[in-house]
C-alpha cells in the first residue's frame, strides 16, 4: 500500500541519516591515554625517543580534522584527573596539566616531527 511504502522510505531515510552521523563521528580525532612506567618509540630498530613514568598519548587524526580539533583534544587530555592530589590525598583528583612535565615526540605518517 501507499502507507507501507511511505513508512519504508521514512525508515530508510532515518537509517541513512543515522549511518551518516555515525560515519561522521568515526572520522573525528581520537586520543588514547595510558599511564606507563616507561615508553619508547623505535624506528628501524633504533630508539628515537623514550620517557620514564608518565602518560603515553596516542592521537589519531583524520584528514578532515582541524587545528581546533587538536586544541580540543589537548585541553581534554590536560584536564583529565588521573593523579592523586598530594595535598588532600584524594585519588583521581589532580589534573594532568598540574602534574606532568611535558616531553613530546610526534611520529607522522612518514616522518618524525
Amino acid at each position: 500500500t501507499v502507507a507501507d511504502c511511505r513508512l519504508r522510505r521514512l525508515a530508510h531515510s532515518q537509517e541513512a541519516r543515522s549511518l551518516a552521523a555515525a560515519e561522521a563521528r568515526r572520522k573525528g580525532m581520537r586520543a588514547v591515554v595510558q599511564r606507563v612506567l616507561s615508553a619508547s618509540v623505535e624506528v628501524e630498530g633504533q630508539v628515537v625517543s623514550a620517557i620514564g613514568p608518565g602518560l603515553l598519548v596516542l592521537v589519531g587524526v583524520h584528514e578532515a580534522d582541524t587545528s581546533s580539533d587538536a586544541d580540543y583534544i589537548c585541553r581534554k587530555v590536560l584536564n583529565m584527573r588521573l593523579f592523586t592530589n598530594e595535598k588532600t590525598g584524594k585519588a583521581w583528583d589532580q589534573s594532568v596539566s598540574l602534574r606532568v612535565i611535558y616531553k613530546q615526540f610526534c611520529l607522522g605518517e612518514h616522518s618524525a616531527c
